[in-house]
């Protein structure tokens, strides 16, 4: 069985790229036409007591997506069958508004329009580093989400697809501030050049610290509390889907449990 890197974008790839020794060793050099439902059962079956049902999803996963891309370029006649793999998939870590502000207060000024931009979007974090200038239309107040950076690589967005999402009143001001860089298409950028993804880490950790933030990631503090926000003040998650981008409804139902808050505040008042 061989796996070809140009068959994925860069993020598949690196994920695969984990897994790769694993699936030569278990399926050898088999020919991929002849490997059906019962192999691939047998390879799920192989990880049972030796890995964690996420790691098992993970590994299913990339092998499923190798599959399916033999399957679309008409390589192999038929899909095989994957089991399903359940696991308990944790909830949504996320903070509010309030400390969302506490943490711009403490960040450099320099880099506060970046996180402004997150926080008031749900973007990924890729898709706001790969922003250009052409994506925004400041007389529409219409954003498109055309770029995505994955592994150091400007690429299409994760589903494959563009959208668009309108701005608010708030980020159609920033983006009226934010200045442009004559050599450079990126909105938010470092001496022209993008954010890499580490550097929002390097930004965002010492302010969590300072303002007494634990175990947050920046994922944390922007997508997934954005969308969590939303789902507090009562906004559907078909709509939320729409705005981060989410091909799959299941996607964004990991976040209708915050409804709780909520619904409680809703009690007590």
């Amino acid at each position: 069985m061989k796996i070809r890197n140009r068959d994925f974008k860069p993020g598949t790839n690196r994920k695969i790229e984990q897994y790769r020794k694993e699936y030569v060793a278990f399926f050898g050099r088999e020919d991929v036409r002849t490997i059906g439902a019962d192999r691939i059962a047998s390879y799920h079956e192989s990880m049972f007591g030796k890995t964690g049902n996420k790691t098992q999803y993970n590994k299913m996963g990339m092998l499923h997506s190798f599959f399916n891309s033999l399957y679309k370029r008409e390589a192999i006649n038929t899909m095989p069958r994957f089991p399903k793999v359940k696991f308990k998939k944790n909830e949504p870590v996320w903070i509010n508004e309030d400390k969302q502000k506490q943490l711009l207060d403490v960040m450099p000024e320099q880099h506060r329009a970046i996180f402004i931009f997150l926080f008031g979007t749900g973007c990924r974090h890729g898709e706001v580093r790969a922003l250009h200038w052409d994506d925004v239309d400041l007389k529409k107040g219409i954003i498109t989400i055309r770029h995505n950076f994955s592994n150091g690589i400007i690429t299409t967005p994760k589903t494959g697809e563009e959208r668009k999402i309108p701005m608010t009143s708030a980020i159609k001001e920033l983006l009226i501030k934010q200045p442009r860089t004559l050599h450079s298409p990126f909105v938010f950028n470092l001496n022209g050049k993008p954010y890499y993804e580490s550097s929002l880490g390097k930004i965002w950790r010492p302010a969590c610290e300072e303002v007494g933030i634990e175990k947050v990631r920046p994922y944390d503090g922007t997508k997934h509390s954005f969308a969590s926000q939303l789902v507090n003040r009562g906004k559907s998650l078909e709509i939320i889907g729409e705005i981060l981008g989410h091909s799959d409804p299941r996607t964004t139902k990991k976040y209708a449990h915050v409804n709780m808050d909520a619904m409680l505040d809703a009690m007590e008042s």
